[in-house]
């Protein structure tokens, strides 16, 4: 099934933007509240309306599910059974019926993957004109980033799938591969299908809408949290090979002598730092003397060696799973102290973390949640960022003292570029800038998050409390009153 209810939800939506989960999801001309000046809300029986960004009801809240004004036109529907098209004063508009929906929204602009109730046929529906812009024809659709992939089921228990234009209709990847895996994070939509030499693999951009590989033959397909990696061997006349790997269109060839000497990307479960994350590999070189590892980062469209001839016995250890952070320990050799190297798992930049007087990292590791990947670090006292990310994909690692933190604060989350602190010997609750300072203080026990320039603050788990403007303060809404947003 699809998700048929596409409204932004307080907690879900606090956790998916801290993952970012929601990349590319919606219009990028609007916020994660109010899409062309409206905002999907519920009241207290559960009926669902809009409100413009005044706080006023623009739309009564009369119907079982709504969802954002991606477009000129919402989806709503009374029943849960047959959705319509409305516009901005909630009149219906045109005659198409759907039973279902992708709450995901195409790439920059507002047509999402809609299934026709009356041929229960898939296709890509316009909300700026309530019309197909790709007509119901297949089996099943959705939304990568950009593009829309696609399936026909020729036969029971056998489908085929492949990648559109959804605003157009254009292939982009004949439908015709077993199965796909997407990496949102790196714009790839990878497609296979299992030969009897190999597998046959084809890719696209999803941000590009562009053919990132023509269909390749390949001896092996990997799908590890969403990057498709495929291999391409050549074997030698003197028996001496050559194994290339492709990593979300990012290539690294591997050499093996005769004997067996040379380097082997591992990529079988286990190896890749306890199947944590995908953007990191160990590389495994055998010489005539013993064996090494080397570690390979994949982000921002290109591979980098991060750290190369360490030890087999390296220790490669997980220092803050939430954060993605490790660290590799190589064994001193005749008495020497053993040297820790941390890095960050997602850019696979090196970070030097700050230590305490006794020389040990005491502190916690965050990762922003406004998707810029960039990694801080909060001491007892101090509050460092580690990494800054470019647009371009380009990773800076800099230990840089950001603010001081006064005595009994805690850094809950850095979000939206602003710290959420709270302090426990003061009570003091709030959101500050980077440099320390209260932007808006909270209650304790409140939490508050920031989003696209607004301020959320969230009192119990399952509704948003009260939205309040970032630039000025000023409340826009008390959602404890009258309107809700119900998880």
């Amino acid at each position: 099934m699809k998700k048929k209810v596409f409204i932004v939800l307080a907690v879900v939506l606090v956790a998916a933007l801290a993952c970012g989960l929601l990349a590319g999801c919606a219009d990028p001309r609007t916020d994660a509240f109010f899409t062309n000046g409206l905002m999907p809300v519920a009241n207290k029986d559960g009926y669902f309306g809009y409100v413009d960004e005044d706080g006023n009801i623009a739309i009564d809240c009369k119907y079982a599910e709504a969802s954002p004004f991606y477009g000129e036109y919402a989806l709503v529907t009374y029943s849960g059974e047959e959705y319509f098209a409305i516009d901005k004063k909630g009149k219906p508009a045109g005659e198409i019926k759907l039973s279902e929906f992708d709450g995901e929204a195409c790439q920059g602009t507002a047509i999402i993957a809609a299934c026709d109730k009356v041929t229960g046929l898939w296709g890509f529906f316009d909300l700026n004109t309530a019309a197909w812009a790709v007509a119901p024809r297949y089996d099943e659709a959705s939304v990568c980033g950009g593009v829309g992939k696609v399936t026909f089921s020729p036969m029971p228990n056998k489908t085929m799938q492949g990648a559109i234009d959804p605003a157009t209709g254009a292939e982009l990847v004949p439908c015709e591969y077993q199965g796909s895996t997407y990496a949102n994070d790196s714009d790839f939509l990878a497609f296979y299908t299992q030969t009897e030499e190999g597998y046959e693999v084809a890719a696209v951009n999803t941000a590009a809408k562009t053919v990132a590989l023509e269909k390749t033959a390949c001896d092996k397909v990997i799908s590890v949290a969403g990057l498709l990696l495929y291999r391409v061997s050549a074997e030698g006349a003197d028996g001496a090979g050559t194994n290339t790997y492709y990593i979300a269109g990012i290539e690294y060839s591997a050499q093996q002598s005769a004997n067996g000497t040379g380097s082997e990307l591992l990529v079988f479960s286990g190896n890749y730092l306890d199947n944590v994350f995908a953007n990191v590999f160990k590389v495994k070189t055998v010489t005539e003397t013993g064996s090494t590892i080397s570690l390979l980062a994949v982000y921002g469209g290109k591979a980098t060696v991060i750290a190369q001839d360490l030890p087999d016995n390296t220790d490669i250890t997980t220092e803050d799973e939430t954060a993605d952070v490790y660290s590799f320990t190589v064994p001193g050799q005749e008495g020497a102290q053993a040297v820790t190297t941390y890095f960050d798992g997602v850019t696979g930049a090196i970070v030097t973390p700050p230590t305490n007087a006794n020389g040990e990292v005491d502190g916690k590791f965050m990762r922003a949640d406004d998707e810029t990947d960039a990694l801080y670090f909060a001491a007892e006292t101090v509050f460092y960022a580690l990494t800054s990310v470019a647009e371009d994909g380009s990773v800076s690692a800099a230990q840089t003292r950001l603010a001081d933190l006064d005595d009994g604060a805690t850094v809950k989350s850095v979000s939206g570029g602003y710290l959420v602190m709270s302090n426990s010997k003061t009570g003091e609750n709030g959101v500050y800038d980077l440099s320390g300072n209260l932007v808006k203080a909270f209650a304790p026990g409140v939490i508050g998050v920031v989003m696209d320039g607004y301020i959320v603050e969230i009192e119990e788990f399952n509704y948003y409390d009260a939205l309040y403007r970032l630039e000025d303060g000023k409340q826009l809404f008390d959602f404890s009153d009258e309107l809700i947003m119900l998880v």
